[in-house]
């Protein structure tokens, strides 16, 4: 192998055995003296698992021009591991090698830039958004030909993934990638600055990347027996169901069959050829054949759906046709008890297949199972920008898509003499609601409910007490009439009872009359911020189309001004830039509008030539009327999660505080059980703080459950 050589973008030098040892000490102390401030570094490794994988090669460029790539199994790296403290680092998906550095070597990266998350943040809702952990449009691959002109070789990357030696071509590639990073810095931060964006990346999205690093590695302490009790249960369940619906849907129909005593319709030579009789010369005969349906394709049952009189959602492609659909949101508006049983069987089927089942398989069984056999922990990976929201998703496991339900989430718990902090916001969105549309019927409820909650809080205060339990209650009885008064003041119970009005004291809150309205009450109040309509309430709440817009419309007369603000999202979704957005971000006469977030988080959305095109600007509308409510709880969120890991770092009194994994509104930290009540306190007013930022008008509520095990 040479020592030097040329690749792509560049020239490179390989640093391999004792040789390499001592010159990769010259390089750093260069670094050093030249007062160069700014790396950009990239690993090459066996595979993908930052605990279970190894670096092989680590490649690094200060000038943009030059790279090093280091043999890391030969060569002593720590004088550049030293090093890494004191400059500045960048690369594409940088969260993937910090994760390798921090679990090797203990290292906390200064990040200053990631191509990945900068171009995915500039471009969000415009074609080809990121998909960190998949090949997308934001890959190094594909921005480095759209904006550099170079074709890498991806393929090349397979070689680090087996026994194969490293070659010249693996060393050139690995010089390449981190010479079109550095050239990909300038392009990224120029795009980011015509978007308008710059400021969420340095306020919230940079220091995230390290809170991403921490939970991954931190991990979850989960029961095994009680996953494999669990497990059996799902298995039972899931084939039961499967006997339901295919009792349900089998059908008998006239299938082709082919003739087994002639070829194409021609007896065979030793029957005397000829015309078959049996066929009358068809090659087939046709038969009553009992028919079954497989329920994890979407096309088999929207076959049985069309043949069964009902009618099929579609939705756009992203080329504006459109497609028959039976996914989750179009099964919603679908009235069929086939539906209601195939919605059970989907959910169990997931959990089973796509949750509990890698779950309890060690990595040592299977690298595709979830348990590490090393760390004996559940690792799950959390992308930052996958979603146009912002909003954070995982993979391997999936821990944020799983049915809500208490038997799954008490798998996970808290290590032996700790707890878990589980803070959540109540009704969040809602309340962004509520900020973002001025409406003072939405803000007065929060505000009459926030005076009951601080009353209640003060109590549990002065008996040093973080969180009220039913223990506490039995010992306390004015305790436990203010909390069953906090739980009666429920926004949901308060609009169903506007909606449908009623009069409290008449109210059966068990029965199932109370429960449908109250149903109806919360699906128009989640649907609202969706920008959905009836047919969406009616589905989700089993009622009519008709009933459902009688409940909307008399929504909009309870909270009038979330009305006019959503017809002026609506407007603004779909309202052309002409500020020359599109141009200065390379788009040339792209049509383009965006909504944005209370922090100026933008969604962008690219307009159809077409202005008569309904359905998509529809399409539009609904989704530039969630953005800035779903949007805020992203910017939240993150920036909690990363006030907690800086406090958990800086304040004694959280020694041993553990960020474990964040879920929608919720984030659950493990600590000690000496100093929980100090954590919890400390966690909730962050939340606390970091919301007010935000929504100034009216209170932040923030639920806590301490519990051993992931449990609300």
């Amino acid at each position: 192998m040479k020592s030097f050589g040329a690749c792509t973008l560049g020239s490179y030098s390989f640093l391999t055995g004792a040789a390499g040892s001592l010159q990769l000490s010259r390089v750093v102390k260069r670094i050093r003296l030249g007062g160069y401030k700014n790396i950009v570094l990239d690993l090459e490794t066996t595979g993908l698992d930052q605990i279970l994988d190894d670096i092989l090669l680590c490649a690094f460029t200060f000038d943009g021009v030059h790279a090093y790539v280091v043999d890391t199994k030969t060569v002593d790296i720590s004088p550049f591991i030293n090093l890494l403290k004191e400059v500045q680092v960048a690369n594409h998906n940088i969260g993937f090698d910090y994760g390798f550095l921090k679990y090797k070597y203990g290292l906390d990266l200064p990040v200053v830039w990631d191509t990945l998350l900068t171009y995915s943040l500039a471009t969000t809702g415009l074609p080809g958004k990121t998909k960190e952990h998949k090949d997308s449009g934001a890959s190094l691959q594909a921005i480095a030909l759209k904006y550099l002109g170079v074709l890498l070789d991806k393929s090349v990357r397979k070689q680090f993934l087996t026994d194969t030696p490293i070659t010249d071509e693996s060393i050139s590639y690995a010089g390449d990638d981190v010479l079109a990073a550095w050239a990909l810095v300038p392009i990224t931060a120029s795009l980011l600055n015509a978007s308008g964006l710059r400021h969420i990346w340095e306020l919230v999205e940079r220091d995230f990347i390290r809170v991403i690093v921490e939970m991954h590695l931190n991990g979850i302490d989960f029961d095994m027996d009680k996953a494999l009790s669990l497990r059996d249960q799902y298995q039972e369940r899931v084939a039961a169901l499967s006997v339901e619906l295919d009792e349900m849907t089998k059908y008998e129909d006239d299938v082709p069959v082919k003739c087994k005593l002639c070829r194409n319709g021609t007896k065979y030579k030793k029957d005397g050829g000829g015309s078959c009789e049996v066929c009358g010369g068809q090659g087939f005969t046709v038969q009553r054949i009992m028919q079954h349906v497989n329920f994890s394709s979407s096309r088999q049952v929207i076959e049985w759906l069309k043949r069964n009189g009902v009618e099929v959602p579609t939705k756009l492609r992203e080329d504006g046709s459109e497609m028959e659909t039976v996914d989750a949101k179009a099964r919603e508006s679908i009235n069929h008890p086939v539906i209601a049983k195939l919605n059970e069987y989907l959910v169990d089927e997931r959990v089973l297949s796509g949750f509990l089942t890698r779950l309890t398989t060690p990595t040592n069984i299977d690298r595709e199972g979830h348990f590490n056999h090393i760390t004996g922990k559940v690792h799950p990976k959390f992308t930052q920008l996958y979603t146009n929201t912002g909003r954070l998703s995982s993979y391997e496991p999936n821990i944020q898509n799983q049915k809500r339900d208490n038997d799954l989430r008490s798998i996970f718990s808290a290590p032996k003499g700790e707890v878990m902090i589980i803070a959540d916001y109540s009704q969040y969105e809602v309340r962004v609601m509520a900020e973002v549309s001025g409406d003072e019927g939405l803000s007065d409820f929060f505000i009459r409910r926030s005076k009951l909650v601080d009353q209640l809080q003060g109590m549990l205060d002065a008996i040093d007490e973080v969180t009220y339990t039913p223990e506490i209650g039995d010992r306390y009885s004015d305790i436990r009439d203010v909390y069953t008064q906090v739980n009666n003041l429920d926004f949901h119970n308060e609009t169903a009872i506007a909606l449908f009005h009623l009069k409290r004291d008449k109210i059966d809150f068990e029965s199932k009359q109370w429960k449908q309205m109250r149903s109806v009450a919360k699906n128009v109040s989640f649907a609202i911020p969706y920008g959905a309509g009836p047919p969406r309430v009616a589905a989700t709440s089993g009622v009519s189309e008709k009933e459902a817009k009688i409940r909307i419309n008399k929504y909009f007369e309870l909270y009038p001004k979330v009305q006019v603000w959503l017809e002026n999202i609506k407007k603004q979704a779909i309202r052309p830039d002409v500020t020359g957005t599109a141009k200065k971000m390379g788009l040339g006469n792209s049509i383009i509008s965006w909504t944005s977030t209370i922090l100026g988080r933008r969604r962008f959305f690219l307009l159809p030539e077409d202005v008569s095109a309904k359905k998509e600007l529809g399409s539009i509308q609904r989704e530039g009327c969630n953005f800035p409510i779903q949007g805020v709880n992203a910017d939240v969120i993150k920036l909690v999660l990363n006030n907690v890991s800086k406090q958990i770092r800086e304040d004694e009194g959280m020694a041993g505080s553990v960020i474990r994994m964040t879920i929608h509104d919720e984030i659950v930290v493990s600590c000690p059980i000496a100093n929980h009540k100090y954590v919890a306190r400390t966690v909730v007013n962050i939340m606390k703080s970091v919301s007010q930022q935000f929504i100034k008008s009216l209170p932040t509520e923030v639920g806590l459950s301490i519990s051993p095990c992931w449990l609300k």
